[in-house]
């Protein structure tokens, strides 16, 4: 075993939280011997091997490649500028993070660069259950011989609400201690808003199939 000391970040460096690894990397790293190990130079890459993770810097385009829990490999790259790209299986759709760029106002570049990427992650790792819940909310919709296009968007829309929900979660529960710590400087309001404005769209998806 070995451990990862990490280094002073340059702008230009590349931090992210390793959900799997629990650990967080940031480039440069320096390795530190423990008492049964040789610290070589590519500890990470066998430990990513070992992992199935994959990690890419390359300017201002940042690149993660891990197998979801349901055996797909999912992708998410982080720029150029303000689009992000996130799927599975080699197919990324380009979007605009909207909800990961109010959840991070305020943090350090090292700190918002590892959440976003965790929480982009985090839809991949929670799509089964989107799916599930958004199907759920059509049937009844459908079933219930009112269905209507608007009532249709409001579940959808309800339904990326609660897939943003989830997946913040996931992003707080892969390494709480670290979430914790990145926000203990940074004004709450930004998160309030996401919380309310999330809870109050998927409340609102849950009474569009009875309306």
């Amino acid at each position: 075993m070995f451990t990862v000391a990490l280094k002073e970040r340059n702008d230009d460096e590349f931090q992210l939280t390793c959900d799997i690894l629990n650990c967080r990397v940031r480039y440069p790293v320096e390795y530190k011997e423990n008492e049964n190990s040789s610290a070589r130079g590519d500890n990470v890459s066998c430990v990513a091997r070992r992992h199935e993770w994959q990690k890419m810097s390359v300017g201002n385009v940042k690149t993660i490649q891990k197998r979801t829990w349901f055996g797909i490999y999912g992708t998410v790259t982080m720029g150029p500028g303000f689009m992000h790209k996130a799927g599975l299986g080699g197919v990324e759709i380009p979007h605009p993070p909207v909800f990961n760029w109010l959840l991070r106002m305020g943090l350090p570049e090292s700190s918002r660069h590892a959440l976003t990427l965790t929480h982009e992650f985090g839809h991949l790792q929670t799509l089964p259950l989107m799916l599930l819940y958004t199907g759920v909310f059509l049937a009844i919709t459908v079933g219930s011989g009112q269905a209507c296009l608007s009532g249709m968007i409001l579940v959808l829309i309800g339904s990326h609400a609660f897939w943003e929900i989830i997946t913040e979660l996931y992003t707080v529960t892969r390494d709480s201690r670290f979430y914790r710590e990145s926000y203990e400087t940074v004004t709450r309001i930004p998160r309030i808003i996401f919380w309310i404005v999330t809870s109050a769209l998927t409340i609102l998806g849950w009474f569009s199939p009875v309306s």
